[in-house]
């Protein structure tokens, strides 16, 4: 009877001593996923709170904006009026087809090429001594300029 006392007895002692680690896994594991948790959630705030100042920032460095689209063989506005010396935002959406809007006499002042519904947005700055000038805009996809798809940006 005394062996079965200890067979017990040490059978008693390892399932405790089992269990008991296997709670102080379970509490360390949710500590740890209580303070990730935690930087998870200011890490979030403090990206939310990066992106309203770059937000604040781009929309009050932008003097001009202008939301343009482009189907088969027109943009929707013809002709642009800015201030020299402006930055300008230009939201591109092609309603219908591919097409990209291009000011060849700016540097930059390029959308890359969408199609159906997408959009790219473009910002650059009229140069200082621009004023009395007009650049040309157009589309670069096919014969979309022979066939009517261009503008002019007019600088006051």
């Amino acid at each position: 009877m005394n062996k079965i006392a200890i067979v017990i007895g040490l059978l008693i002692v390892v399932v405790g001593s089992i269990v008991g680690f296997l709670l102080l896994a379970d509490e360390q594991t949710e500590d740890t996923v209580e303070d990730t948790a935690v930087q998870a959630g200011q890490a979030a705030s403090d990206l939310a709170q990066d992106s309203e100042l770059v937000d604040d920032v781009s929309s009050e460095a932008v003097d001009k904006e202008f939301n343009i689209s482009g189907t088969n063989y027109a943009f929707s506005e013809t002709t642009l009026s800015v201030a020299a010396g402006d930055t300008v935002k230009i939201n591109f959406t092609a309603a219908s087809g591919t097409h990209d809007f291009i000011i060849d006499d700016l540097d930059g002042a390029r959308t890359s090429v969408v199609s159906n519904g997408d959009m790219d947005s473009i910002t650059f700055t009229v140069p200082e001594d621009a004023s009395g000038k007009s650049y040309s805009y157009y589309c670069s996809i096919g014969n979309h300029r022979a066939q009517g798809m261009e503008g002019t940006l007019n600088v006051e």
